[in-house]
């Protein structure tokens, strides 16, 4: 197929050289992706049209402009390791409007709406995946604590180091997931392990509290008292009972 280059004169005529071709970057697409929220997509993509408002009444400039922002938000998709499966699930989740035949009055609305619909599949990616790495981070989290629990040095900053997450955003994203602190569920682990020890072993009360993770056995007291609503001596006196009752 024989491509003919584009007269200078025709540029000029057409309105597209007063297009900014500086907003028809792919990274200012992107960087809405990245930053902004669904609700701010409709103010976005009125102004972006309107920025390159001159160039579409032209047939040509509509349809690169389409290829544009279609090839930008599979880019995005791609960068956020989406399967194809999930970009088609939340493409056809999406409505779209067709941009052909458009009249003067209608090019800038028509556009916006067409772009509207494609970052709304970008957001609703970035939302979905993002929520995958939450499930997957917190995870790796309890699996993490679990496996460390019995050391008194286990904090809030080395489970989110282990998870690649900061203090500041593990603490929020695991108090909202588990409904309770990340200090709140590392005693009540503690104090589980320690309740089997109770029941199960003739240890002490002191040797226990160190080896669940307590430096000190005055708090581990406390804070088995105050989760279990009893000292740990008279726990173990209560399981005994009953065993012997039975």
């Amino acid at each position: 197929m024989k491509m003919n280059p584009i007269k200078y004169d025709w540029f000029d005529e057409s309105g597209l050289s007063s297009v900014d071709p500086s907003f028809l970057r792919s990274d200012i697409l992107l960087d809405f992706l990245e930053n902004r929220e669904e609700e701010d997509i409709d103010d976005f993509a009125g102004e972006f049209c309107e920025k390159v408002s001159s160039g579409l009444s032209i047939v040509e400039f509509r349809n690169f402009l389409q290829l544009h922002i279609h090839f930008t938000i599979l880019r995005y998709a791609q960068s956020l390791g989406a399967a194809r499966d999930v970009v088609r699930e939340a493409w056809e989740k999406t409505e779209f409007t067709d941009t052909d035949d458009t009249s003067s009055a209608e090019e800038i609305e028509k556009m916006a709406s067409y772009l509207a619909g494609y970052l709304r599949v970008g957001l609703r990616l970035r939302e979905r995946m993002h929520e995958n790495q939450r499930r997957k981070g917190l995870a790796y989290a309890l699996d993490y604590i679990e496996a460390n629990y019995m050391h008194e040095e286990l904090s809030l900053n080395m489970v989110a180091a282990a998870v690649g997450l900061s203090p500041n955003y593990f603490s929020a994203m695991f108090s909202q997931e588990m409904k309770m602190t990340f200090v709140e569920y590392v005693s009540r682990l503690r104090i589980r392990y320690a309740k089997q020890m109770l029941e199960e072993t003739q240890l002490k009360s002191s040797e226990i509290s160190a080896l669940v993770g307590f430096h000190d056995s005055h708090y581990f007291s406390y804070v088995f008292k105050r989760v279990q609503k009893c000292s740990p001596r008279d726990y173990r006196k209560q399981m005994r009972e009953g065993k012997e009752e039975v």
